[in-house]
């Protein structure tokens, strides 16, 4: 096959070098197409993407035009994975590319694959903040539209998130903030919900997030609508297999479920349910095992995530707070 490819390319190479100027303009386009085509079999993207580039700026034909740019776009992707450097001259001619697709062809189904192929990518080099934009970027008729919402939402509070650990600094989350991520978050997954048989993982991840949030904002009772109440509540999704021991990754982990109980834990507080919150408590001790260090240092973080929640309260809440962590 990559035979075939090169000895096709070979001959078109030739045949355009002697008819460039006298050939039929549609005729030439779409002979350069068909070569940056090939070339991308032949896995030569950097050739494949130039000579796609070019289709895009000459051809007459919108079709043949718009197919040239995905084209082009998907060699420079693989020439910006390929690089032997950082590879940002190819990432800044993916970009170049997909700005001009949504320039170009804005209500086009290439448009929206593009983006989330673009929000993919810059997922991949770690660029979380951009990722989560142009996830954001996918419209309401694509059929990726709510996974896109969510993904954009989850990059975009990891991208926040990572901001202020680096700054040491949680305390100066705006609502605002916060309010501007949710709000895709939110809608990803009242679509997903309404869907038949949506992706649970990701499901979950959504609304474990989400619920960090509704605690961020103080809402304590939202965040255990999310966790614990509806048909695919997080602690049903996280439930431990009915055969056999919890996996070691994923959402039924003992570490996932560890970090959604005491999620759970914390609102249930913030909503002075203090017995559930003992129930919970119990929940966590038996995921923490026999492991005195693991159950020092989990009781350790829970009594000063709780004493927190101390400052401002009044006497009975106090009391309350007190009732929960004494047999820590």
């Amino acid at each position: 096959y990559e035979e075939s490819a090169r000895r096709s390319a070979g001959w078109l190479e030739g045949t355009l070098r002697q008819s460039w100027t006298a050939a039929n303009r549609g005729d030439v386009d779409k002979a350069q197409y068909l070569l940056a085509w090939l070339y991308q079999q032949m896995r030569r993207p950097w050739e494949a993407a130039v000579a796609a580039a070019y289709v895009v700026r000459t051809a007459d034909d919108d079709d043949t035009a718009s197919e040239a740019a995905t084209l082009a776009l998907g060699a420079w992707f693989t020439a910006w994975r390929e690089a032997t450097d950082d590879g940002a001259a190819e990432f800044e001619q993916v970009l170049a590319i997909a700005r001009q697709i949504e320039t170009r062809w804005p209500q086009s189904d290439r448009g929206d694959l593009m983006r989330a192929s673009v929000a993919e990518m810059l997922r991949d080099a770690g660029d979380l903040q951009r990722a989560g934009e142009w996830f954001l970027k996918v419209t309401p008729r694509s059929p990726q539209y709510a996974v896109c919402q969510i993904s954009g939402g989850l990059a975009l509070w990891e991208a926040l998130r990572a901001e202020r650990s680096q700054r040491q600094d949680f305390s100066t989350i705006r609502k605002a903030e916060v309010e501007r991520i949710r709000q895709p978050l939110s809608e990803g997954v009242k679509r997903l919900e309404a869907s038949a048989s949506p992706p649970e993982e990701l499901l979950c991840i959504a609304k474990v997030a989400l619920a960090g949030m509704a605690l961020q904002l103080g809402e304590p009772r939202e965040a255990l609508r999310l966790l614990a109440e509806g048909k695919r509540s997080v602690v049903s999704l996280i439930a431990a297999p009915q055969e056999g021991e919890r996996p070691s990754t994923g959402i039924q982990s003992n570490s996932y479920a560890t970090g959604v109980y005491r999620l759970l834990l914390l609102a249930q507080l913030g909503d002075e349910k203090t017995d559930a919150a003992l129930e919970t408590l119990k929940q966590l001790e038996s995921l923490s095992g026999d492991d005195p260090r693991a159950l020092t240092t989990m009781y350790v973080q829970l009594v000063e995530q709780m004493a927190a929640g101390l400052d401002g309260a009044d006497e009975s809440r106090r009391a309350e707070i007190a009732r929960a962590i004494d047999p820590l």
